[in-house]
């Protein structure tokens, strides 16, 4: 792992003074009054959320092009003093410690001058997408389109209304639309991407068991209708290469010490 990157404190201890001072006049304020302004305030750190993790993604998207990448990912994760910023890099034929390494020292120096993520300490991780990439965007989808996929919903694929194509089922068709309609988790092809709707062959392995004589079902998701998802690496017969869609190299990463 490499490791660079020091604490950040003061904008922090700004926020609280700030704080401590408007609960002191908020206390001479009516009711109506005082809730009008916290919802003005909570509207407010909302928007200002939204600018810093919006430069955020800038400023990693350009210091991963001045190495040859691109950002595949930007994640924040945890809160309080264990909050994590996960960025994830790709390029062409694969992602390398050095380009982690490069992409982590550069975002890190840009970081410790603009002072630019509020709320303390955080850890600085980046990596590469890894084998099995996590799939979070509509860009992620398109670019997996061949690929083999898990899949988690929020709801079962019934609920969903996901599952398509088979207008007068047969016995067979009726057992296995039973049985996928109660499912929330299943691994299929995704075959296409229409505008921000996901379409999958549902083929499992155990098919011959659990649907006769039916080969395959499709199913039609909106990307806001499902938790989890993630690209599924497949050995080709005789050790070769995955199936298009499944990352080549394994995962890399560089890791900065937390910014207290």
């Amino acid at each position: 792992m490499i490791e660079t990157g020091e604490a950040k404190n003061s904008e922090s201890e700004m926020n609280v003074k700030v704080a401590d001072a408007q609960l002191g006049s908020d206390q001479h304020s009516s009711p109506d009054h005082s809730e009008s302004e916290s919802q003005a305030e909570t509207a407010a750190t909302s928007a200002t959320e939204m600018r810093w993790q919006d430069k955020l993604m800038q400023l990693a998207t350009e210091v991963a092009q001045r190495e040859g990448c691109e950002l595949y990912d930007l994640e924040i994760l945890g809160g309080g003093g264990h909050r994590v910023v996960r960025i994830t890099i790709d390029r062409e034929p694969g992602v390398s410690i050095d380009d982690c390494a490069n992409v982590s020292r550069g975002l890190n120096l840009i970081l410790d001058v603009e002072d630019l993520i509020p709320g303390g300490a955080y850890q600085l991780e980046v990596s590469s997408p890894g084998i099995e990439r996590a799939l979070r965007t509509p860009r992620h989808y398109q670019r997996a389109v061949g690929s083999r996929v898990q899949v988690k919903c929020f709801e079962t694929l019934g609920a969903l209304q996901a599952l398509t194509g088979v207008a007068d089922p047969t016995p067979a068709e009726a057992k296995a639309l039973q049985h996928w309609g109660t499912q929330k988790s299943f691994e299929a092809q995704l075959v296409a991407m229409e505008d921000s709707v996901a379409v999958f062959e549902i083929q499992p392995p155990e098919s011959k068991a659990k649907l006769g004589s039916v080969r395959s079902l499709m199913a039609r998701l909106a990307l806001d209708k499902i938790a989890k998802a993630h690209t599924v690496f497949v050995m080709e017969k005789g050790g070769g290469a995955g199936k298009p869609g499944a990352a080549k190299k394994a995962d890399r990463s560089a890791q900065a010490p937390a910014k207290k």
